[in-house]
């Protein structure tokens, strides 16, 4: 089974095509352009290098939130029109539990954050069990400090993963360092060939399997231009 999987829920935008042996191919563009100038053209050069076609894709793979507004909304356009054309299914994949799938963590958990403003992150807990990824907090937004303190009491270290760990006060990190710990940042940008990994893992087990016109991005709240619409309509 070929898949390509797609991600631009954050500022960079990754491409991938795997199979069941592994990764054919990626790319990953962690740089200062929109989503709309660099998605379409990422997967025809990255098909090309994995001399694919567009057509040899049975499945697609592509992260369903939270992040990015615009980037969600883009991806998900894409992944919509290119499965509606060739009638395959769409596998939709949580930002956070595909952060965490990429730390190669072993007994540890795994908290990973995504910049939500206002001192806020979107955010969740994950560990490893019986070689399966497993949800031991509800994705959501949080006060970024207020959850990490709420952690201390655990028992077991935590990693934390993303660019909103920046959001966190740095003595706080070194005030429990035994505990807590920040991976390099090397792992704070998403990959689309852990994407593709994590939704062939979905698809066999017949989970989060989208056809192209059920697909949506969770957004997890209002965009910031939505909220200033309804508070303009509200004192008119």
């Amino acid at each position: 089974m070929n898949i390509l999987a797609i991600d631009t829920s954050t500022a960079s935008t990754s491409v991938a095509a795997i199979n069941e042996k592994g990764l054919i191919a990626e790319i990953t563009v962690n740089r200062k352009q929109t989503h709309s100038e660099k998605l379409i053209e990422l997967i025809e050069v990255m098909m090309k290098r994995a001399s694919m076609k567009i057509g040899d894709i049975d499945l697609f793979a592509c992260t369903i939130g939270p992040g990015s507004f615009t980037g969600l909304r883009i991806g998900a356009a894409a992944v919509k029109g290119l499965a509606q054309v060739f009638n395959k299914e769409i596998v939709g994949v949580s930002t956070l539990e595909l952060m965490a799938y990429s730390v190669p963590a072993q007994d540890e958990l795994v908290c990973p954050m995504l910049d939500a403003q206002r001192d806020q992150v979107y955010s969740g807990l994950y560990v490893w069990k019986n070689g399966q990824l497993s949800n031991q907090l509800p994705e959501g937004i949080y006060q970024a400090d207020e959850l990490v303190e709420s952690l201390k009491e655990l028992e077991d270290k935590v990693l934390f993963v993303g660019e909103g760990v920046k959001k966190v006060k740095a003595d706080t990190f070194m005030k429990y360092s035994k505990k807590f710990i920040a991976v390099p940042e090397v792992f704070n940008t998403p990959r689309s060939s852990f994407l593709g990994g994590l939704a062939l893992e979905k698809y066999r087990q017949s989970i989060q399997i989208f056809s192209y016109d059920e697909f949506e991005p969770e957004y997890f709240r209002k965009s910031e231009a939505e909220i200033q619409f309804e508070k303009k309509n509200s004192r008119e």
